[in-house]
């Protein structure tokens, strides 16, 4: 799969980041990616290598919000050691919204799929 600029896509492209067969740590992150307001510009595919730690020393100027949502979405992908959950409580509005569904994509509750075209509906 091709590496697609997340700025600029559709609602078909970015289903097409997400493999059927994907786990739910990768549909996590992606949604999470695709619905942050900094991370969505970033360039990722199935193939990617996720750079943890260039990630966080670029995140360093955010806000919190979008910082607590870069660390969730590490968290879900790969354990990331220094995260703690209740740091999400902290959200508010679609920060909130996104962290929730990413949580729900993460534990089987719900489908990444419904929620882009969800999403795109509204």
């Amino acid at each position: 799969m091709e590496v697609l600029e997340m700025s600029y896509i559709s609602l078909n492209e970015k289903l097409r980041l997400v493999d059927i067969e994907a786990s739910n740590s990768w549909k996590a992150l992606v949604y999470i990616f695709v619905n942050h307001p900094k991370l969505y510009k970033r360039s990722i595919s199935m193939e990617s290598v996720i750079n943890t730690n260039l990630l966080i020393r670029q995140s360093e100027g955010w806000n919190n919000s979008e910082r607590i949502l870069l660390n969730l979405a590490l968290f879900l992908f790969d354990s990331y050691p220094d995260y703690d959950l209740n740091e999400v409580k902290d959200l508010t509005g679609r920060s909130l919204e996104v962290a929730l569904n990413a949580l729900e994509i993460y534990f089987g509750i719900r489908d990444i799929y419904d929620l882009l075209s969800e999403n795109a509906a509204s």
